[in-house]
């Protein structure tokens, strides 16, 4: 299957490579290879390095690219549950004690908040790479990245490592 990159997927790779590195070195090793060679085609570095060394104007804008890749990073309040995880633990409090019901409201509220800022970080992310780095307008696919020495078809399907989970 023939994909496509554009900048968007560039950054995605980027911000998922501290989570798929704990899960196996096959994820690692794969994500790396994608990162780099989109880095290559697109001919940027994402890691922007540290902010201190930029100047100027540069330097308040490299602050808020570094912080909203670590806000995005950080996941969401509730952790990543498969299974409900604390919403399951504070519904269940709430049928046995309807004071908890408070809790479970203001735990709904902090979701569905963080999903609108989460989508107001993508959106300023965006923003900031077409900033410093312009490209926004480049589209790469599976065969151009052949070309590269990268198969983006050897992604690792997390179905096939039950025993690492």
């Amino acid at each position: 299957m023939n994909k496509n990159y554009t900048y968007k997927e560039l950054l995605e790779t980027y911000l998922k490579l501290p989570q798929v590195s704990g899960i196996h070195p096959d994820f690692q090793d794969y994500y790396s290879g994608l990162l780099m060679t989109l880095e290559i085609l697109f001919d940027v570095k994402v890691d922007i390095g540290r902010p201190g060394s930029r100047s100027g104007r540069d330097w308040t804008l490299a602050v808020v690219y570094d912080n909203l890749i670590k806000r995005i990073r950080a996941g969401y309040v509730s952790g990543s549950w498969m299974e409900g995880g604390p919403y399951v633990t504070l519904f269940d409090m709430a049928e046995q004690n309807p004071e908890r019901k408070i809790a479970l409201q203001v735990f709904n509220n902090v979701i569905e908040q963080e999903r609108h800022l989460r989508q107001s970080y993508y959106e300023l992310l965006y923003q900031l790479f077409d900033i410093f780095f312009g490209k926004t307008d480049l589209r790469f696919t599976s065969e151009d990245l052949l070309r590269v020495g990268f198969d983006d078809s050897k992604e690792p399907d997390i179905k096939d490592y039950d025993d690492y989970l």
